[in-house]
């Protein structure tokens, strides 16, 4: 690493890795890894890597870009500085195009399936199946998602990099940190209870739940938040907040969010085309879909069912 380095001391062990020599690796626990990459290339460098089946990795990328070639996509995977990705694979070998400029700097945790599944409790209930399916090996695919790094995620991501402790205290420091980033994405794609100090009466929770099963119900043609509020007796503040609080979104972000779930399990059936998948969702254009899929996805729909037929 070129820059500073957390005070932790790095295990020798590698396992299967991203950039060689230019990332170091953190056993946090018995099933749980931090990858660490900072360094700056001055011409454009390609690293091989291969990819357990048996983990899930959550990826926070910094700075820098890079093109990622998997093998058996046909379409390479560009990711940008900012960008955060979860990824389930069933064993997947390919290599890195980095590109030289902006110093590389990212994190990765990489947690086994299992233990995840162990970690996350009776939140998997909440997941979407096909999600959750991965995660505990009952499918065997490749699953992925991408996003944009929220401040959280940037200010956690960070913190990582200035790690003030040394030794197992240090440990534990990334280790929380680790766990930290794991809950945002999944915050993120899945949603999530978020407590506060003041928390929601039983009747606002109902409320909510309601506002809920009427925005999903009317996922093709949503209600403003203002009919919706007034069809789940409660006031827009209230809902939007209380909204935000029970699902880790915004009213409209969750629609958003399970608008690309559902378009993905419909791509994935092959009974429609792009088309018809886009407006069956409720989005206004083709276009439109294919944007937004794509910045959730990092691949546009057609790029992605390549890619899914060929690894199911």
């Amino acid at each position: 690493m070129h820059s500073q380095q957390p005070h932790c001391v790095f295990e020798n062990t590698r396992p299967p890795g991203y950039f060689g020599l230019n990332q170091e690796t953190v056993l946090l626990r018995p099933g749980m890894q931090l990858i660490l990459g900072d360094f700056h290339l001055t011409e454009q460098r390609n690293f091989d890597f291969h990819s357990s089946r048996d983990v899930c990795e959550f990826v926070f990328v910094l700075s820098g870009k890079f093109q990622n070639r998997l093998c058996g996509l046909r379409e390479d995977v560009n990711i940008a500085p900012l960008s955060a990705s979860l990824w389930m694979t069933p064993g997947l070998e390919g290599h890195h195009d980095c590109f030289p400029g902006a110093d590389i700097r990212f994190v990765c945790v990489r947690i086994q399936r299992s233990l995840l599944a162990e970690l996350a409790g009776e939140y998997l209930g909440r997941v979407p199946e096909d999600f959750r399916l991965v995660l505990e090996n009952k499918q065997d695919r490749l699953y992925y998602r991408f996003s944009r790094m929220t401040i959280p995620m940037q200010s956690a991501a960070r913190q990582i990099f200035q790690c003030p402790y040394p030794g197992a205290m240090g440990k534990i420091f990334l280790e929380g940190k680790a766990l930290e980033l794991i809950s945002h994405l999944m915050a993120y794609h899945f949603g999530g209870t978020v407590e506060k100090k003041d928390p929601l009466r039983k009747r606002e929770e109902k409320q909510i739940e309601l506002a809920r099963d009427i925005l999903l119900e009317h996922m093709e043609t949503p209600l403003s938040l203002a009919e919706l509020a007034r069809h789940a007796g409660i006031s827009e503040t209230k809902l939007t907040r209380g909204f935000r609080k029970v699902y880790g979104a915004s009213v409209f972000g969750y629609l958003r969010n399970h608008r690309l779930d559902k378009a993905r399990m419909l791509l994935e059936t092959g009974d429609m085309n792009v088309t018809e998948v886009a407006y069956a969702v409720g989005f206004s254009s083709p276009s439109h879909f294919t944007r937004t899929f794509a910045g959730q996805y990092g691949s546009n729909p057609r790029e992605y069912l390549r890619g899914f037929r060929h690894h199911s």
